[in-house]
């Protein structure tokens, strides 16, 4: 650097100034990604033991159909959406079994006339397909008609949340150990 008439020269570098201490990083890089999966998938189980009308409705697609009754049946109209309890009756190998199940449909448009026409299917009476398990559980739909689905959708964006977080946290511990050990066998040599 040039000095002009009267100003102080600019002192040598002292040896820390020209080579400072590393900051030392974070003890254990990932380790916090690793907690946080744990405990979003820790969450997500708990999203699945209150999701068994999810459940339910993804296993019926292995299950056997019989006809069966509308035995009585209770349901609300809101806004965008219909829901109740419906009582049902259905014969499965020469034995009756009667079940209550709650259901939900979700709608636009024309209220009034979107829920007639879904509560046409539960008058008392009516048919309906009825599927059955072996070990005699029973649902009317297959899909899960109870928002019970709603709980296993999050459970299932909340597992899938965690795993990535295990997965960011376990590269970088990964990572952080390839580089000491590329660094201390470099020392060796």
């Amino acid at each position: 650097m040039k000095t002009f008439k009267g100003t102080v020269p600019e002192l040598p570098m002292t040896d820390r100034e020209k080579n400072p201490p590393r900051k030392e990083g974070k003890k254990h890089p990932g380790l916090g990604w690793v907690i946080a999966g744990i405990t979003f998938s820790l969450i997500s189980l708990m999203y699945w033991s209150t999701s068994s009308g999810f459940i339910k409705g993804i296993s019926t697609y292995f299950w056997s159909s019989e006809e069966g009754t509308i035995m009585a049946s209770d349901l609300r109209s809101h806004s965008t959406s219909g829901d109740g309890t419906v009582t049902y009756s259905v014969v499965i190998d020469g034995v009756t079994v009667e079940d209550t199940t709650e259901v939900f449909k979700k709608w636009s448009g024309n209220t009034q006339a979107n829920y007639d026409e879904w509560a046409s299917q539960y008058t008392q009476g009516s048919s309906a397909t009825v599927y059955y398990s072996r070990s005699g559980e029973t649902s009317l739909g297959r899909w899960p008609t109870a928002y019970s689905y709603q709980f296993g959708v999050q459970g299932v964006a909340t597992l899938l949340m965690g795993l990535s977080f295990m997965y960011r946290g376990a590269k970088q511990i990964k990572a952080r150990y390839n580089n000491s050990f590329t660094a201390t066998s470099s020392l060796r040599v």
